[in-house]
């Protein structure tokens, strides 16, 4: 698995209370957890290949991930997206999944598994980024 050290990462939610958990255990892996401040500087970050992974929320409620995944869909190598969740519905997460999540996680995290899906999530974008 590549290092997560250095591993830009942002959090990004129309409610941004839904993930403040998930940036203690990000930089305990050693990744550097930027806070984005509008949807317009995601794009520009998102666009210059300023961010390694974009993490989102999924739930019931909020369905904003498949809007974003959307939209990442219609850029050239984008970052990867992993959806979090509470209770993650199956059917919500094998549809955020077939329109091009990388993958989802459970809340409360399970930081192994954080860091196992991190760092594949990361190992596959950097795959497909510009030399």
């Amino acid at each position: 698995m590549k290092k997560l050290f250095g591993t830009r990462i942002t959090l990004w939610s129309q409610r941004p209370n839904d993930l403040a958990q998930m940036r203690i255990p990000l930089l305990r892996l050693g990744c550097e957890v930027l806070q984005v401040e509008s949807f317009a500087q995601l794009g520009q970050w998102v666009k210059s290949h300023a961010i390694d992974l974009i993490v989102t929320g999924l739930s019931a409620e909020d369905q904003s991930a498949f809007e974003l995944v959307t939209w990442l869909n219609e850029i050239p190598d984008a970052p990867a997206l992993l959806v979090a969740g509470r209770a993650l519905d199956m059917d919500l997460y094998l549809e955020v999944m077939r329109r091009g999540a990388f993958d989802c996680i459970r809340l409360p995290l399970d930081e192994y598994e954080l860091a196992r899906i991190v760092g594949a999530a990361v190992e596959t974008s950097s795959l497909h980024q510009p030399a």
